[in-house]
This record gives C-alpha cells, sequence and structure tokens, in this order.
C-alpha cells in the first residue's frame, strides 16, 4: 500500500464516527486532513484532538443540504 505521507486528504463527516477514525488512520499515515463538516463546533474538537499529529488539519464548514452554499 503506498503511503499518505505528503498527501491532503478531504474527508466528508471527518469530525466523528467512521470518518473521524479515518483522519486519525490517515494521520497516522502522514497525510495532510481537511475536515468536512455541518458543524463548526465538532469540527474545532476534532482539530484539537488530532493536534498530536504532526500534519496540517484543515477544517471546512459545509452543509450538503444547503443547495445554495
Amino acid at each position: 500500500m503506498n503511503s499518505l505521507k505528503q498527501q491532503t486528504v478531504a474527508i466528508i463527516g471527518g469530525s466523528s464516527g467512521i470518518g473521524f477514525e479515518v483522519a486519525k488512520m490517515a494521520a497516522v499515515d502522514g497525510a495532510n486532513l481537511i475536515l468536512i463538516g455541518r458543524h463548526e463546533d465538532r469540527l474545532a474538537t476534532a482539530k484539537a484532538q488530532l493536534s498530536d499529529y504532526p500534519v496540517e488539519v484543515m477544517t471546512k464548514v459545509v452543509d450538503a443540504h444547503d443547495h445554495e452554499a
């Protein structure tokens, strides 16, 4: 399997559940992350929890149900 080191991975639903677990696994492998979700506070919490890993973590608030956004 190829390493994710120095790659960027975007994870929709990355602030909790399976998405957050995928984010942790990618961070362990050295991937920079873009966590995408609806709740800014949950994204901030997830970002803080990933601060132990030497990777960049960005967050984007997006609601797929908001068609105008």
